[in-house]
């Protein structure tokens, strides 16, 4: 027998044996499965028919205000623990490193920092916070002034002065160290708060970001005093950059005492 058909014998033989036995049902399997999760990868990759088809049932899904569902509350512990490292390493005094660091826990306390902020909402807790000394002197609403400014064309500002106490009682307590009469000023006003408009919302209120504000004839930033809710909030707005929706008029607020 030739060395050709010894090894064709040979060859035969061992393909033969192979083919009877379980391996190529294995080696098949693998292949028919590799097939498989080959096209169910490629339908569902996101340049796929499914892909796609999934993708548009997302974003139709989607709810239409989905960037003012994400608030700005998860980041107060990162904004926190970085503002308490950076001062506790540039050599401020220790005591204004702990009247600082209490101020911040006081503005993140209850988790009060939305991303954005309703000026109906705010002033409404404003009026809350002082509804006590409200009901005792009779009070009917806080002294609230609101105005629009443009500067040339394209920045729109809006100042919102507010004080609780109405100008009669104002006057009143004016009157019993000065026999002079005199009206209040807006300037007269304990606080007040600067919006640079940078936008509308879906209802066509103006969005603006607070770039200026005045806490109990204090400006913010220059004191660490922080004592009621609406002070909370306008931290919030002046420190965490959060936006205020102008959404009220003046004559929206009262005390509800004669509601």
């Amino acid at each position: 027998m030739s060395q050709e058909q010894t090894l064709h014998q040979l060859l035969s033989e061992r393909v033969a044996t192979f083919a009877a036995g379980d391996r190529p049902r294995e080696i098949v399997d693998q292949h028919v499965e590799k097939m498989f999760a080959d096209i169910i990868g490629d339908c569902f990759r996101s340049y796929g028919d499914l892909g796609q088809k999934v993708r548009d049932a997302v974003n139709a899904a989607l709810p239409a205000n989905v960037d003012g569902m994400f608030e700005l509350t998860r980041y107060n512990d990162l904004v926190a623990t970085a503002l308490h490292d950076k001062w506790a390493s540039s050599g401020i005094a220790g005591d204004m490193v702990r009247r600082a660091q209490e101020s911040i826990d006081e503005i993140l306390k209850d988790d009060v920092i939305p991303s954005r902020v309703s000026l109906l909402k705010l002033l409404e807790q404003f009026a809350d916070d002082h509804k006590e000394e409200a009901a005792e002197g009779r009070w009917e609403a806080p002294r609230i002034i609101i105005e629009e400014n443009s500067i040339g064309s394209r920045s729109k500002w809006v100042h919102i002065y507010f004080d609780e106490k109405p100008d009669e009682e104002w006057s009143r307590e004016r009157s019993a160290y000065s026999l002079r009469s005199t009206s209040r000023d807006k300037y007269q006003l304990k606080n007040n708060l600067l919006v640079l408009v940078e936008g509308t919302d879906d209802s066509g209120h103006d969005v603006g970001r607070v770039c200026g504000a005045l806490l109990d004839d204090q400006k913010l930033g220059r004191q660490f005093r922080i004592h009621s809710k609406s002070d909370r909030l306008i931290a919030a707005l002046y420190f965490g950059g959060a936006d205020l929706v102008i959404d009220c008029d003046e004559s929206d607020i009262t005390y509800g005492i004669y509601d």
